[in-house]
């Protein structure tokens, strides 16, 4: 579903407040199933992650390098 304009305007804000654009900002908005839920901002070189997704893989790494959890699922 789009992006809600509520939320539109509160990433500009914040984008504002930390001074990182001047007054006007304009945003190019897509939908992208394959995030889950959250959004991904790319701003001036920069990656902002707040996917779901990411959420998902950076948990399914933190149990793959935690050996005592990784033998117990593997049983």
């Amino acid at each position: 579903k789009p992006i809600p304009e509520a939320l539109i305007q509160e990433i500009s804000k914040k984008l504002k407040q930390a001074g990182k654009v001047e007054e006007h900002v304009e945003m190019e908005t897509k939908t992208d199933p394959s995030l889950l839920g959250g959004f991904v901002l790319e701003f001036d070189g920069t990656v902002y992650d707040a996917s779901v997704r990411r959420r998902l893989e950076q948990l399914r790494k933190a149990f793959e390098d935690n050996l005592y959890v990784s033998k117990i699922i593997a049983h």
